[in-house]
């Protein structure tokens, strides 16, 4: 062999391998399944009506909002630590809550909204068919089938899962 041939052969085996290296070890991230819903919320601070993606994951939920294929809105919940990003600004549910939606609520509040779960360890629940109501002080709360809804003074969420 030649020492051209022998370059020639080193250089295609090496080529070779950093493609084969680098697509064997590059970690593909699967996208979150996504499904649409309507959300409408009216808040001191917040009013938004229009059609959302949530998808999530064990260790977050995402809400986006698109028009004309550019991202309006962009929520991210982490279901594990006390932490909410609104677009790229990151704060604690607390804090969230407070500014967005009034004082007083528990940080867990908009997540389990967002995915339909009893509200305040599940106090006052009622089971109706196809879903549950919860009365708590001035707050009215109500999941049944596709739709939830959550009003309290100066606050009202309504969602409602729309079908493929």
């Amino acid at each position: 062999m030649t020492k051209c041939n022998f370059i020639k052969k080193t250089s295609q085996i090496g080529i070779a391998g950093v493609f084969l290296f680098f697509v064997a070890c590059t970690h593909k991230i699967q996208p979150l399944p996504k499904e649409s819903y309507l959300l409408f919320i009216k808040a001191p601070q917040l009013k938004f009506n229009d059609f959302v993606w949530l998808s999530q994951n064990d260790e977050v939920l995402q809400l986006q909002a698109f028009s004309l294929g550019k991202s309006l809105t962009h929520i991210v919940i982490y279901k594990n630590k006390n932490k909410i990003c609104l677009q790229k600004y990151c704060t604690s549910k607390t804090e969230f809550n407070e500014e967005y939606l009034g004082t007083g609520y528990p940080k867990e509040l908009f997540l389990q909204i967002l995915l339909g779960q009893e509200i305040k360890e599940g106090q006052n629940r009622v089971r109706i068919q196809n879903g549950f109501e919860q009365k708590i002080g001035s707050i009215s709360y109500k999941k049944k089938g596709n739709r939830v809804l959550f009003k309290d003074t100066g606050l009202v969420v309504r969602i409602k899962k729309v079908e493929q």
